[in-house]
This record gives C-alpha cells, sequence and structure tokens, in this order.
C-alpha cells in the first residue's frame, strides 16, 4: 500500500514537472510573439501613427511612451515606456551578448528529496536474516 502511495506521489510530480514544462513553452512562444510585434511597432512606428485614428495614436502613444512634454514650441522630451526603453537602447546587443555569456543562475529548480520517497530502512521489508 505504502508502495502504491510513493508511486503515485511520484506520477503526480512527473506530471506537475510535465504541465510547468508545456506552460514554459507556451510562455516562451507568447514572448517571441509579443516582442516581434513590440519591433515590428517600433520599426514602422511613424507610418502607424500617421494612417491611424484619433484613439489608435492615444493608444499607441501610452503603449510607446511613457512621459511627453509639450511646449508652445512642440515636443521638447520624451521618455519611452518599458519594454520600448530597452528594445531601442543602443547597448542592447551588448548587454543581451553579456547575459548570454554570464547567465543569472535561477532558484527556481524543483526536485524531490529521496527520504520523502524512501524510508531509511529501504525499499525491502526487514527480514530476520538482516537483523543482528
Amino acid at each position: 500500500r505504502k508502495a502504491e502511495s510513493i508511486g503515485a506521489y511520484v506520477l503526480d510530480e512527473f506530471a506537475d514537472a510535465g504541465a510547468a514544462l508545456a506552460a514554459t513553452e507556451v510562455h516562451w512562444e507568447t514572448i517571441e510573439r509579443n516582442l516581434d510585434a513590440a519591433l515590428g511597432l517600433a520599426q514602422h512606428f511613424g507610418t502607424a501613427y500617421s494612417r491611424a485614428g484619433h484613439q489608435t495614436r492615444r493608444h499607441l502613444n501610452q503603449a510607446i511612451f511613457d512621459a511627453v512634454y509639450v511646449d508652445v514650441e512642440g515636443v521638447t522630451y520624451a521618455r519611452l515606456a518599458d519594454p520600448f526603453t530597452d528594445l531601442l537602447a543602443d547597448d542592447l546587443m551588448a548587454r543581451l551578448d553579456h547575459e548570454l555569456e554570464h547567465p543569472v543562475p535561477t532558484s527556481s529548480a524543483r526536485g524531490v528529496k529521496e527520504n520523502v520517497l524512501v524510508e531509511v530502512m529501504g525499499l525491502e521489508p526487514t527480514t530476520s536474516t538482516l537483523r543482528t
């Protein structure tokens, strides 16, 4: 009976690990799709803005800019919003190269401790021949 519950626990852990892996793959696909859209918008922002209606222009401004300062002369300063600050940074490629060469270790790894699965005496029941 105990072996069955241990087996069920291990199967649950494998199922959880599989689900986490699948969610990660979907997450990366979403990130890549959003990154492509953001880069496309950044590359063609002028065209998109000139063809957009009033409400869409407002949404574009809110998506691209964190702040825009205007006086009677026109725009005096514009601060990009995230992620465009990073995507359009002059040092983006250098930072990416550095991160690839020096990855940050993550502490989100999951595992199973052996003492959760097997008691100290092991899988086999004790027998009189093994006792001293």
